[in-house]
């Protein structure tokens, strides 16, 4: 990456340089030059899609998980890996393999029509023990539609994940991070938001996934993925070492919210 190129170029001694013809010495300039603007180019870009995401969408924003840490063991510092908009016929796979590696389980909120779309998929994800959540049947956003919509966006992908793995799901995840006590009440499911958002469906780059986490996660939290892209896969395999590394247990969502 660009950070790497410049880091390296910058830990060159002033006295090799200083060896150097005048034309390589410039075009070392020009190297760390190009590097410099190169990294400004990256982060301001970084930074533009979030003040750009994060300011037209202040439900996600304010969105609070339903987490509680007086539920959690006192002594481990939990997280949970959440992926949301899945299955997908390829990337939900790669994630289940880099989680069976890791001997690690995530919570998985699926949608209704892709589920009927790979009901392997779902069995697969079953069958491994993680959790399998409610992201409705067509990522309605159920804030947006009536109360009878909504119920037969729910109870139609309920009706489907129950019949391809056996278990009814019990926590529901709604799109664009809707918030309505009313709903909530009335579907009698726990409705899981997030903690860190990664972005990841608008990055679409593992690094700056993998950072995004890193600098943000806390004990307890929830982290927002979703098991539609390659860059995703990617971060996953680099972020489970580190949260390791930096203390964290892996669990499922249920874990972390009010029984």
């Amino acid at each position: 990456s660009t950070f790497f190129i410049y880091y390296s170029m910058k830990n060159k001694s002033r006295a090799s340089l200083g060896k150097k013809s005048g034309l390589a010495f410039f075009m070392k300039k020009k190297y760390i030059l190009t590097g410099l603007f190169g990294l400004l180019v990256t982060c301001g870009g970084l930074f533009w899609q979030y003040a750009v995401y994060e300011g037209s969408d202040p439900v996600r924003k304010t969105a609070t998980v339903i987490s509680n840490a007086d539920w959690a063991d006192p002594e481990e510092k939990l997280v949970a890996l959440t992926f949301d908009d899945g299955p997908h016929p390829v990337y939900t796979e790669e994630i289940l393999d880099v989680l069976d590696q890791a001997g690690i389980k995530a919570s998985f909120f699926m949608m209704g029509k892709e589920a009927e779309l790979y009901p392997d998929v779902v069995k697969k994800v079953s069958d491994a023990g993680h959790l399998i959540g409610n992201h409705t049947y067509t990522h309605a956003n159920v804030c947006q539609i009536s109360a009878d919509e909504t119920t037969e966006e729910i109870t139609k992908t309920n009706d489907i994940l129950e019949g391809l793995t056996g278990k009814r799901p019990q926590f529901f995840r709604p799109p664009f991070g809707c918030k309505n006590e009313t709903l909530e009440k009335q579907t009698g499911m726990f409705w899981i938001f997030w903690d860190v958002d990664t972005l990841d469906w608008s990055l679409q780059n593992a690094e700056q996934v993998y950072c995004k986490v890193v600098k943000n996660v806390g004990e307890n939290d929830i982290i927002l993925m979703h098991d539609a892209y390659p860059s995703t896969v990617e971060a996953v395999r680099e972020l489970i070492p580190a949260l390791q590394e930096m203390g964290y247990t892996f669990v499922t969502v249920d874990r972390l919210v009010e029984p």
